[in-house]
């Protein structure tokens, strides 16, 4: 059980690790379609930023994904109950 979870945890590490590559390809293809095909306009411009921002998202979904704990808490959310003592008269 413990090396399960172990290897669950690495490879949730691993791919949080591959996400700057993510975006280092993004930009490097942004810089390639600019020089190579001078585009000027605003929504090749905000496409990079949308971009980017689904790559910020990943991580916690990879988390979420990965990491019993959290999965376990989003597909079966459970809510704090208090214990009643009921004292005996």
């Amino acid at each position: 059980s413990d090396r399960v979870h172990h290897n669950e945890i690495a490879k949730s590490l691993t791919y949080q690790a591959l996400l700057p590559m993510g975006h280092f390809m993004g930009t490097v293809y942004y810089w390639s379609v600019q020089k190579y095909l001078p585009l000027s306009c605003e929504f090749s411009e905000r496409i990079l930023t949308m971009a980017l921002t689904i790559i910020c998202l990943a991580s916690p979904i990879i988390n979420i994904m990965h990491l019993p704990p959290y999965r376990r808490f989003i597909i079966t959310p459970t809510t704090p109950t208090t214990k009643h003592r009921t004292s005996a008269k």
